[in-house]
Order: C-alpha cells, then structure tokens, then sequence
C-alpha cells in the first residue's frame, strides 16, 4: 500500500529496440543558413520605422514598382541572396510576404472599412463579419477572398447569406478586400 491507502503493483518489462537501417545524408542547407537569412529578415521587417516602403505597406499607402526594386534590393543584396529568399521563403510573391510579415496598422484597417463599421444598418452578424476582416488584415497585411468562404468568417453563414437583401455593401466590402490586395500585386 502506498501513503493513500492504495494497493500498488510493480510491473517489470523489457524491450529490445532493433535498428531496421540508417542511412547518412547532407542537408539541404548550409548550417543555420535557412534560419539565419529568415532572421535577418524578420530583424529588418521588425524595425519597419526606417524603411519608407515597409512603412508604406504598414500604412496602406501606395506602392511603385520603384517600391518593389528597393524591398528586391534590400532581401536580395544586403540580406542574402535572392537564392536565400527562395530556400527561406518559396515562391510567395515580395511584397506579400513582406505584408504578411508586418501586417497593417490598425488604424489604417479601420480607415479602410470605416464605412461599414460606422454603418448603423448593418445588424451585428454583419458588423462581426466585417470586424473579422479588420483583424485578419492587421495580423496579416492582406486577405485572400477565398478565406471568406472558411471559418471564422461563415460563422453566421456565407457572405451572400449574410448580406441577403444588401448584396450591393457585400460588394463594397470585397472591392475594399481587392484595393488593399492590390498594392501586394505589383
């Protein structure tokens, strides 16, 4: 019996592991390469007060492709290697990535969909549909039109569902998705 009063039993096993096989291969990447150029990037992106075209992007202000070639310059001459930003980062688009990574301020967000958070006919469903996109896009910078159609944002249902009889501010609401999209598609 144990200190509670419990009847315990003592159990013995064995096991033997078998090695099946090994086998020895190089890595894809240098040592802490892959990591360290992610760092880099994520160090520099973090200070975003001092580049004028991150602050763009975190502002919701326009870009030129003048933009794009300085972000092009910066993750691909003086933080590595545009071959560093391929084995870090895929094939995601610059400026998505670079959106994604800072995400929008959130008093552009609402500046954006002021219209419709300030709009009093919208019942609340509509109103938290609307909120939702606010905090994706200050999270992540942008929203693919396609997470409409997931969860969290059919919780009350699909965007036509939601805004049945008021399809023409369901469109407002996706015209504004696309313009904020845009500057990401230079």
């Amino acid at each position: 019996m144990n200190a509670y009063g419990w009847r315990c039993a003592i159990y013995y096993t064995s096991f033997e592991d078998e090695v099946l096989g090994w086998a020895e291969h190089e890595g894809e990447y240098g040592s802490g390469e892959f990591h360290s150029y992610r760092k880099k990037v994520d160090a520099y992106l973090q200070d975003y007060e001092n580049d004028l075209v991150v602050h763009k992007l975190r502002f919701n202000k326009e870009l030129t492709p003048h933009d794009c070639k300085h972000l092009e310059h910066v993750l691909w001459d003086e933080l590595g290697s545009e071959d560093d930003y391929r084995k870090a980062f895929g094939d995601e688009p610059l400026l998505k990535l670079v959106a994604g990574l800072v995400g929008l301020d959130q008093t552009a967000a609402n500046a954006l969909f002021s219209e419709f958070i300030n709009d009093q006919s919208l019942d609340s469903h509509q109103l938290e549909f609307v909120q939702r996109i606010v905090r994706h896009i200050v999270a992540n910078g942008y929203l693919e039109k396609s997470t409409l159609n997931e969860h969290p944002f059919t919780r009350h249902g699909s965007l036509i569902d939601l805004f049945e009889g008021r399809i023409d501010v369901a469109q407002e609401i996706v015209k504004r998705i696309d313009q904020l999209n845009g500057r990401v598609a230079i």
